[in-house]
């Protein structure tokens, strides 16, 4: 981990990342992004943000809800590096 200006320039690319965690009976992941830089560029984002309400998923593991999202993230990335 780095901070922002510290950033070495041999890390062509740097994965930045905010979390949320709510409570209702015990801590869940309420909200997170994450964004793969290159540079001062984002060139890919993905995001969670449970829904609300009584949807009992609120409680799932953090890998759960976060598996789906880092898949969803190296996809937008993989097809931002193919394009010209």
């Amino acid at each position: 981990m780095y901070r922002e200006n510290s950033i070495p320039a041999s890390c062509e690319y740097s994965l930045w990342y905010t979390a949320f965690r709510g409570w209702d009976l015990a801590p869940y992941l309420r909200s997170a992004e994450l964004r793969i830089r290159r540079g001062a560029e984002t060139v890919a984002i993905a995001s969670y943000k449970h829904t609300g309400g009584l949807a009992l998923n609120k409680w799932e593991s953090t890998e759960t809800k976060l598996t789906p999202l880092i898949d969803e993230l190296l996809a937008d990335f993989q097809s931002e590096a193919k394009a010209p």
